[in-house]
């Protein structure tokens, strides 16, 4: 199981009416829309994308946000199926 924790996005209103949508933990990330909605959507898609690339390469995320990855055990029944053996001994 994979957790990405929230980002915090800022929306403000232009002196033009539109409205600007930033992630200030990813200064790189604005986006302009008609609409708070419409501002909202499109600095989510950048932060995404942005996001994924730091992953690819394997960069540091900003702070709060991070990955958090769970392994958990198979449990003894599918280990045992997996491997042929009988569940009492694993």
């Amino acid at each position: 199981m994979v957790e990405i924790q929230p980002m915090q996005i800022e929306i403000e209103r232009e002196e033009d009416g539109r409205f600007l949508a930033s992630v200030p933990e990813l200064p790189c990330v604005m986006a302009y829309g008609d609409s708070k909605e419409a501002a909202l959507r499109k600095a989510k898609s950048i932060a995404l994308q942005v996001l994924a690339d730091m992953m690819e390469t394997g960069e540091e995320l900003p702070q709060p946000l991070q990955v958090f990855e769970e392994i958990r055990p198979a449990a003894p029944a599918k280990i045992a199926k997996d491997t042929g053996l009988r569940p009492e001994d694993l």
